[in-house]
């Protein structure tokens, strides 16, 4: 559209609504451009001519035939000066210059364009089949992105604009947004040369390649819409290039942020918080509307979470100095975050999770385009949820105290009663610390909702008259969304509450995440398993309930964990040569915690974390390669008093089981049980074997020693790596025991 059509606006509007003539108005600007271009009479002729150059320079029709400018304004030429504005108020107006061809289309009253320099078309040809499709199919994507965030895009066009590959952004502390993100723009290098989803040519053959592979066929329309949706699909990842190394089995990956990703053009763009002490206020709340959460492969890779280091880090360091580390950059976006769902916490418990943050996008909208100070905000916020936000900011100057959570295994009971049937769900959790905490607890379900009952106490602690449970799994802009789905649990300083809910369906699994914390892993995702069925027995009361007195150590029962420096110990690696022993002393990571691959295990006893390890709140174990037996763990574990006790191990299930059960030959942990001046051999059988206690051997022991040790070699076969996690030994009831309560027990009677 030229500039007299741009100060137009019936002729626009004529253009708008006529597809036809709006197609032919570009085909005859396009052609003159051409025209002009294929004719070096014409252009030598300008260029001799000064009278003319200048005649046609004043001439915005003619300006337009030389180069293209998109920008994200209205043109106007007034005396030979060219005049750009926004239609809307902007942080920035970008002007690109350049021999351009322009793509478009209009879905939904916003006019999608692809601007690529002449002759850069390598891509139309593939789209041909599917054009009709392609609109649908950005009204899917766009929607899609806008529901994931809550937000809304509010510019009339988006354009994707091809720059010189040189072009280049930078990574900023109080912005997402780098500089290839522009207002309604995207600047793209040349033919999306560092962009693997671009390469449209070779991406439609390996589609069907890959389809044939999984036994299917698919035909080249089918290709191309997948090819157009993976690209698509690269502007709504948060995160960009991995970098994966591995030595000597300890594996590193490191993620670098995605500067393509699309969510600064829905809030960036719209709306400015700053504040003279904060200056990355505008990041807190960013990042706290994008959820942002660590990559699970990342985590079990690298042994320990970006969110954990940087848990380790507020430790010891006011937030202000990380924010200036320039060693923490990596991990500065995690911090922030934790800051911010911790600053947000107490009004999520207050108001609940998506209500809060519903309130929030309220308040938002009513400053689009507006800068809005970040202690206004909170004072703000404040008052909606009945929390002071604004108090907490003082303890950012400082090193944060951190809670120390321990979550107890979830009992589960279905209850079939005649008239009903029900899953009652109770979760014990506890602050073992000096410092007020609040954790968040999510429940989930094959369904995707939970079908809480109603008419109960608010399930999971959510106070009156709600009706039950803890939630259902679901995301904030479901439709199903109950506000007991995903909720905050405040807890005290040394307080255990037991959550206590009714459920119409079978929970799937229980996540509980600590949220600013020094537990490790700090979520700990725990499966549903082994539901207790009852018969004709009163349904629990639902809420939550604080208990006291409670007692982590069972009598009679005796952990060591290999937590336990004093207790557990390893041996020494298999080192010969100068250059693994030179390796051996050299240590460059800051966190104790390592990522491992089953597919290459450690060469030497390595320290990681999974939740599926045993520990009060480190969850952490050792791993190391099979070999000849030659690597041992060994646990001392006090004994309180003679007596038969059988003995545990915490088995964490190897690869080759979880992938495929079928897999033959033996499979079994050797352990060597050291006491009363002797010794006995026992095992596991890893194949009858489930993640978590499992006993060593088929037999009790007899120990009178207040000391034994159990021993776990690296000696298996069939399996590629070995676990040393934790022991346990259970004293049995002997007759005199059982005497003795059975006399407790009539004694209680006769009270």
């Amino acid at each position: 559209m030229t500039a007299r059509n741009r100060q137009n606006p019936e002729l626009r509007d004529r253009l708008r609504e006529n597809p036809e003539l709006r197609e032919q108005m570009r085909d005859s600007i396009m052609q003159a451009r051409e025209e002009f271009r294929d004719n070096p009479e014409l252009r030598e002729l300008i260029r001799e001519n000064p009278e003319l150059r200048d005649s046609l320079r004043e001439n915005p029709e003619w300006r337009k035939h030389l180069l293209d400018s998109i920008m994200q304004a209205r043109e106007e030429a007034v005396d030979s000066i060219f005049v750009f504005q926004t239609d809307f108020p902007s942080p920035s107006i970008t002007l690109i210059i350049g021999d351009y061809e322009q793509k478009c289309m209009e879905v939904d009253y916003t006019l999608y364009s692809i601007w690529h320099l002449k002759g850069n078309d390598f891509f139309s040809t593939s789209y041909d089949s599917i054009m009709d499709t392609i609109p649908s199919q950005i009204r899917i994507r766009r929607q899609t992105f806008e529901s994931n965030y809550t937000l809304n895009y509010s510019f009339k066009r988006f354009s994707l604009v091809e720059v010189p590959v040189q072009f280049s952004s930078y990574v900023r502390t109080w912005t997402q947004a780098q500089e290839v993100l522009q207002p309604e723009m995207v600047l793209l290098p040349e033919k999306g040369c560092l962009m693997r989803e671009a390469d449209v040519v070779r991406q439609i053959p390996m589609q069907k390649a890959w389809a044939k592979r999984r036994g299917q066929e698919i035909n080249d329309m089918t290709a191309a819409v997948n090819v157009f949706n993976n690209f698509a699909m690269f502007f709504q990842r948060s995160e960009g290039a991995r970098d994966f190394s591995m030595e000597r089995g300890v594996a590193n990956i490191t993620i670098k942020p995605n500067p393509y990703f699309l969510f600064p053009e829905l809030f960036n763009f719209r709306y400015n918080i700053y504040s003279s002490d904060w200056t990355i206020a505008n990041r807190l709340i960013e990042l706290y509307l994008q959820e942002k959460t660590d990559n699970n492969m990342m985590r079990q890779l690298n042994g320990i979470s970006n969110n954990e280091k940087a848990n380790l880090l507020i430790q010891q360091y006011p937030f202000k100095d990380l924010l200036i580390d320039p060693n923490q950059r990596d991990l500065l976006d995690y911090i922030i975050s934790l800051k911010a769902n911790t600053l947000f916490a107490p009004a999520e418990r207050n108001v609940g999770y998506m209500e809060f943050r519903d309130s929030l996008r309220h308040f938002l909208s009513e400053n689009k385009f507006k800068n809005l100070r970040f202690e206004d905000l909170l004072t703000r916020m404040s008052a909606v949820a009945s929390e002071d936000l604004l108090s907490p900011l003082k303890s950012w100057n400082s090193p944060t105290k951190l809670p120390v959570y321990i979550v107890g295994t979830p009992e589960i009971k279905q209850i079939v009663n005649r008239d009903v049937e029900v899953y009652v769900v109770k979760l014990q959790i506890t602050n073992d610390s000096e410092t007020d905490g609040i954790v968040n607890v999510d429940i989930n379900f094959s369904s995707g909702f939970g079908g809480g009952r109603g008419g109960g106490g608010g399930g999971f602690g959510g106070g009156g008259g709600g009706g039950g449970g803890f939630g259902g799994g679901m995301t904030a802009n479901s439709t199903d969304y109950d506000p007991r789905a995903k909720r905050k649990i405040s807890l005290a300083a040394h307080q255990t509450k037991q959550l206590v809910s009714v459920w119409d369906e079978a929970p799937r699994s229980i996540n509980v995440n600590t949220l600013i914390s020094a537990n490790l892993p700090n979520q700990i995702n725990i499966p549903a398993n082994n539901i207790i069925r009852e018969q004709n027995r009163p349904v629990d009361e639902e809420g939550d309930f604080i208990l006291s007195n409670v007692n982590f150590n069972p009598t009679g029962e005796v952990i060591v964990d290999n937590e336990d420096s004093m207790l557990f110990t390893i041996s020494k690696p298999d080192i010969v040569g100068l250059l693994p022993q030179w390796l051996e002393g050299v240590d460059e990571n800051s966190f104790p915690y390592s990522g491992v691959q089953g597919w290459r295990p450690p060469l030497q006893w390595t320290l990681t974390t999974n939740d599926r390890y045993y520990g009060t709140y480190v969850r952490s174990a050792y791993v190391i390669k099979s070999g000849s037996g030659s690597q041992t763990a060994t646990w001392k574990v006090p004994v309180p008093s003679k007596g038969l006790y059988d003995v545990y191990y915490h088995v964490y299930l190897p690869d080759e089981l979880r992938r495929n059960n079928n897999n033959r030959g033996n499979m079994a942990y050797n352990f060597l049980v050291k006491y009363d001046e002797g010794e006995d051999k026992a095992e596991i059988n890893l194949r009858r074997a489930e993640d978590g206690w499992n006993r060593i051997g088929s037999a009790a022991f007899y120990f009178s020693d207040d000391t034994i040790q159990i021993k776990l070699s690296n000696e298996i076969s069939n399996v590629r790596m070995v676990t040393a996690d934790a022991v346990k030994i259970v004293r049995r009831a002997t007759s005199l025991d059982r005497e003795l309560t059975d006399e407790v027990e009539i004694s209680k009677v006769g009270q």
